[in-house]
């Protein structure tokens, strides 16, 4: 068993599913927080995200989406964005993540080119859709993440009336699809990865090594992804009130002031967003002691930008 320690129910590890690394922190430290969005306020423990994802899992099969299908996820980054990712990894599913920073035509293109089965989505989106049904017509379920309008389709509460707490997730295999992610089209077009479950726990687990991150820490992730790996990590997720497509323009008092009301160790953020953040600190005059660690990707760090957080 090694890491995983003794107390873990051994019948969640014989399954490669991204998804049972939430299980174990749901065992382990059921009443902790796993996610605080500040802009709300609201949270969830562990315990509350494992159910609730798996309410969602039983909901997303019983409204008839199938395992292997590639669906659509644009909702914000936040703790629904979150409890909905694991739940597709619960049910077999293959969320498809695109960031809409990409801009509204190559988001649409990288639409055509995946082809989903299905599409989980804010109002707006839906609204898109049915103006544009082209671009969407490989789509064969569609939920609602808020008020229904006129189109049809479940609704993220008619999935939990459907869904059962007990549910139990999808066995997967180190090489089952887990996650199609869109490249940042930075370098050229933006292009779809296919990430699988073996992949997935690799990555957790070289982050933890490398990094030294230990469960129950608190970390501030401004990147979706690093939102999910935190909740694989046992870390306690503070999302800070920012537009997560928009790093540069972050109003630096949303990040300061959760890392100093949480006592934030860990956080990452790409290079623009500090940029920002280590400014405003520096010119302020602004510390940030319980911060430990910085995590940065995405883009070239500069030696300027470093060299900040030696002063």
């Amino acid at each position: 068993i090694g890491k995983d320690g003794p107390q873990f129910n051994l019948t969640k590890l014989e399954t490669c599913n991204i998804a049972a690394r939430l299980a174990r922190w749901a065992q382990e430290m059921p009443d902790t927080s796993a996610m605080i969005e500040m802009r709300s306020g609201f949270r969830r423990t562990f315990n509350e995200l494992e159910r609730e994802s798996n309410r969602l899992a039983s909901g997303m099969i019983q409204s008839g989406m199938q395992p292997g299908e590639r669906v659509l996820l644009m909702v914000p980054y936040g703790i629904d964005f979150v409890t909905l990712t694991f739940a597709m990894f619960k049910a077999g599913l293959i969320p498809v993540l695109i960031d809409p920073g990409l801009g509204k035509k190559n988001v649409l293109k990288c639409i055509q080119q995946v082809q989903p089965q299905g599409m989980i989505a804010i109002p707006l989106v839906h609204a898109i859709k049915k103006f544009l049904p082209g671009t969407f017509k490989s789509i064969q379920h569609s939920v609602t993440v808020g008020k229904r309008w006129f189109w049809g389709g479940n609704t993220l509460n008619k999935l939990r009336d459907l869904g059962k707490a007990d549910f139990e997730m999808a066995a997967m295999k180190e090489d089952h699809p887990a996650a199609i992610l869109f490249t940042s089209g930075s370098t050229g077009p933006a292009k779809g990865v296919l990430y699988n479950h073996g992949i997935f726990n690799h990555q957790v687990r070289i982050l933890q090594e490398q990094f030294d991150i230990q469960s129950g820490e608190i970390d501030l992730p401004t990147f979706p992804l690093f939102g999910l790996f935190g909740s694989g990590l046992g870390m306690t997720s503070i999302i800070p009130d920012m537009d997560a497509t928009q790093p540069a323009r972050v109003d630096p008092q949303n990040i300061i002031r959760p890392i100093n009301e949480y006592k934030i160790t860990s956080s990452f953020g790409s290079p623009a967003l500090w940029d920002t953040v280590s400014k405003y600190c520096l010119e302020k005059n602004i510390q940030l002691p319980s911060l430990k660690r910085i995590i940065m990707a995405g883009a070239p760090v500069s030696g300027e930008l470093l060299q900040r957080f030696e002063t």
